[in-house]
């Protein structure tokens, strides 16, 4: 029986070994379908079924290929089964390779006279190019998209297997095209393909939520006939991908993420719905839907959908890639603009803002002077409220309010106070608003961010009061406060920093020509800890420690503080750090205070504590003084703190003084 005899009967029961199924037919995978995303641990899994049949003769299931016919010259279409078939056209184009057979090559990767061949395999939009000039052609381009990664590290995979000279690479061959068995299923009416597709989409390798809606729309567009509507798809989702690939995004909850604040933007601030985008859509857009009326509305929504996913991943690819903003805007504001994302790159936890960091950047060609002014804002809420330390519970509280302004920011567009009465009400007050839909937006989460963090409220967390038992260490937003902090020291000695250094891990770090900020202890952690019965907190405070430019190969010691700061100071890296060399001088400052007026005349164990007190107290006087400048909201005056002064307190329990007590 021949396999065109098979194709017909629907099903084919026994098992069709790889050979037959590729012989004399093309396949081609739909755009409907994921990117190749087969990572190591199958691809080991695949070697794996392979040479434990080395010894066998039978035939091995290796799985179900499911296609559709097309009517035109033996091209099926794959439903299922596409990352097997994909990644075994890999491993045989590895081994021709080695072997350099012919029939290789005719049967599995190309077929016809040279300048009309057809390929055996045509993957979809997303990988064709790059999988037909790697694999097919030989060549060597370069990856743009998680999908082309995942290619060419299969291609790498074979490639290292096969250089083994253990490895007998004929016989892989032969085990693959004729041992393999397959169950080769050939739907042919439209419902149950559909009904398969559905299936298809949550079983096996976990899809992102990204990627399903890119295949739901593409098979609503084929459902409906709009094949031009298909090829825009197809050409948006593949910028989309180039963007988030800048933007180093590429696990799925990265891409679920993206996916999840552009819902809250563009459909419906619900929360819970967000976390369930692809079941969202198929609940609004119904394939099976024949009023015509309804289709060319859900063909306008979804399209402007797409367009608006296709801005969002450029505007990603701007925050979170410093290169591709600077190298692609060169409108007004931009050294403004370049600068806060910079900083809200830089931030460890934005997942709150993000919402209205896409709505705000819908108007970056527009009105880049409000689109500056609001992403400034955002980063001194995100900074004020979802940052700092003992303001909030979790990261992700009270997000309901920032998710209903990303929405209204983005909708109401020709929103303007002048079609209003004098004064709007918001729920931070009867205030008066002038202006449009930004002007509006700004009031609010001024409004939100004072309520949530007052002045007071700022100071309290940055300090510590005696009955707590936090340690700034583990506050992770430490890193980014002490660069920030160092940007403000190096500016006043007319100095640059690059905040983006906090950015880099320690994996990044080599030994001669490059820096970890290390987060150091100035009292450090083990010195005299046989003295005291619990972790002092001194130790523990914002004002003992710094960043410290630490090579990859220094180890810093646990000496008294006179000797460690003599040790910081040491030129161990190559970032000159303002807020380490200031330490010579504070430590002068303090033995001077603890001789003349503390009056420490031997060095018992309470000295080492009182001289970290009067170094944290000198330190955090300046620090929150900075912080009060540095986040302080337009038009707002943070001007009732004087100083942190632990040895002559106004309150028993805190440490700072304030004007107005």
């Amino acid at each position: 029986m021949t396999i065109s005899t098979v194709t017909k009967q629907k099903v084919r029961t026994e098992l069709v070994s790889f050979e037959e199924i590729i012989l004399e037919h093309l396949f081609k995978i739909p755009d409907y379908q994921r990117g190749y995303s087969w990572e190591k641990r199958q691809l080991e899994d695949l070697k794996k079924d392979i040479e434990n049949l080395y010894t066998k003769s039978y035939r091995h299931f290796t799985g179900t290929i499911v296609a559709t016919e097309t009517g035109s010259n033996n091209l099926f279409h794959i439903v299922d089964g596409q990352q097997r078939l994909t990644t075994l056209i890999i491993l045989l184009s590895e081994a021709n390779k080695i072997l350099n057979e012919k029939t290789i090559e005719e049967t599995y990767i190309k077929r016809g006279d040279f300048g009309r061949e057809k390929y055996v395999l045509e993957t979809n939009e997303e990988t064709k190019d790059f999988f037909k000039s790697l694999i097919q052609k030989n060549e060597s381009p370069t990856p743009k998209v998680k999908s082309h990664l995942r290619i060419r590290e299969a291609q790498t995979f074979f490639s290292k297997w096969f250089s083994n000279n253990e490895v007998d690479v004929q016989k892989v061959v032969d085990i693959v095209t004729q041992q393999f068995g397959f169950i080769f299923f050939t739907p042919q009416d439209s419902k149950e393909i559909g009904i398969m597709f559905e299936v298809i989409n949550n079983r096996g390798k976990a899809l992102s939520e990204l990627e399903k809606i890119k295949n739901f729309f593409i098979y609503y567009a084929s459902i409906h006939g709009y094949d031009e509507f298909r090829k825009e798809i197809n050409t948006s989702w593949s910028d989309i991908l180039v963007n988030l690939s800048n933007a180093h995004i590429y696990s799925n909850n990265d891409e679920n993420s993206f996916l999840r604040n552009c819902y809250l933007v563009f459909f419906d601030t619900n929360k819970t719905k967000s976390w369930h985008v692809y079941e969202q859509l198929k609940l609004r857009f119904n394939p099976e839907e024949t009023d015509e009326k309804i289709i060319k509305n859900d063909y306008n929504s979804i399209s402007s959908f797409v367009s608006f996913l296709k801005n969002a991943s450029l505007h990603y690819s701007y925050l979170f890639n410093r290169n591709t903003f600077n190298d692609n805007y060169d409108k007004s504001f931009k050294n403004e603009i370049s600068k806060t994302l910079t900083q809200i790159r830089c931030q460890p936890t934005k997942a709150s803002i993000m919402p209205l960091f896409i709505a705000t950047m819908s108007y970056l060609d527009e009105q880049p002077e409000n689109t500056a002014k609001m992403l400034q804002l955002l980063e001194i809420v995100n900074f004020r409220v979802y940052l700092l330390p003992k303001i909030t519970s979790r990261a992700d509280s009270m997000q309901g309010d920032m998710f209903k302004w990303a929405y209204w920011l983005y909708h109401d567009r020709n929103w303007h106070s002048s079609n209003f009465e004098d004064f709007f009400y918001t729920q931070y007050g009867q205030l008066k608003i002038e202006g449009g839909i930004f002007d509006r937006i700004s009031l609010d989460i001024i409004g939100f961010t004072k309520h949530n963090c007052s002045e007071k409220k700022l100071i309290q967390s940055l300090t510590l009061d005696e009955d707590e038992a936090d340690d700034y260490y583990h506050w992770k937003g430490i890193r980014y406060f002490l660069a920030s902090f160092e940007e403000y020291k190096q500016e006043e000695k007319q100095q640059t920093f690059d905040i983006q250094n906090i950015l880099k891990q320690r994996a990044d770090v080599t030994v001669k020509n490059n820096d970890f900020l290390s987060l150091e202890h100035i009292w450090a952690a083990n010195n005299k800890y046989y003295d005291f019965e619990y972790y002092p907190k001194e130790k523990r405070r914002l004002g003992n420690f710094v960043l410290l430019g630490l090579s990859k190969n220094i180890q810093l010691s646990n000496n008294d503080i006179p000797h460690k700061i003599e040790e910081l100071n040491n030129d161990y890296g190559y970032i000159s750090l303002r807020q380490v060399a200031d330490l010579n001088e504070i430590l002068k400052r303090a033995i001077s205070f603890l001789v003349n007026e503390r009056n420490w005349k031997v060095k018992k164990k309470n000295y080492y504590k009182e001289l970290s007190t009067f170094i944290n107290d000198k330190r955090e006087t300046e620090m929150i003084t900075f912080a009060l400048k540095r986040w302080a909201l337009p038009n707002e005056k943070l001007e009732n703190f004087i100083k942190v002064d632990s040895f002559n307190r106004q309150d028993a329990n805190e440490s700072f003084i304030l004007k107005n007590r």
